[in-house]
């Protein structure tokens, strides 16, 4: 009786074991080669975006200069809707401030501080119905705290 046996049957199955090994090493090699090399976001691009994190802000107070004078007169709401959307008005320039603030930070702490501020000052003052021009002045300035802290050069 004789035995049969193929001859390069075990080589064949080696190589192409060693073969997909191989493929493997190089496609896992290859990735993390091309997540090194891939390029972190430009300094202007991160600049654009942080600005326009904080337009909303910049729109709501814009909105609060022209809605409060109908709203409030000699420390009174005279319109209840408009006083309303003055304080929704304030309250997302602050959430938008809040959820920027890491960001603008990071480009200039103090700046930053004082945008908050100058944020928290006005929400005070439409809280206590302050007069129509001292709340306008305070608007104002906030966003140009805000524009100082997201380098926009106001």
């Amino acid at each position: 009786m004789s035995l049969y046996r193929e001859s390069g049957g075990r080589r064949s199955g080696a190589l192409i074991g060693i073969s997909v090994a191989a493929l493997l090493v190089g496609l896992i090699g290859g990735f993390a080669a091309g997540r090194a090399s891939a390029p972190e976001p430009e300094l202007g691009e991160r600049l654009a975006e942080v600005r326009e994190a904080v337009q909303p802000a910049l729109s709501a107070l814009e909105l609060i200069t022209i809605e409060y004078p109908q709203a409030v007169a000699d420390g009174e709401v005279i319109a209840e809707t408009e006083y309303s959307a003055v304080q929704s008005q304030v309250n997302a320039a602050r959430m938008t401030l809040d959820a920027a603030q890491a960001d603008l930070s990071l480009l200039d702490s103090a700046a930053a501080e004082e945008a908050q501020a100058r944020v928290d000052e006005l929400v005070e003052m439409i809280a206590s119905r302050e007069d129509t021009g001292s709340v306008d002045r305070s608007a104002v300035a906030a966003a140009g705290a805000i524009e100082a802290a997201a380098g926009t050069g106001g």
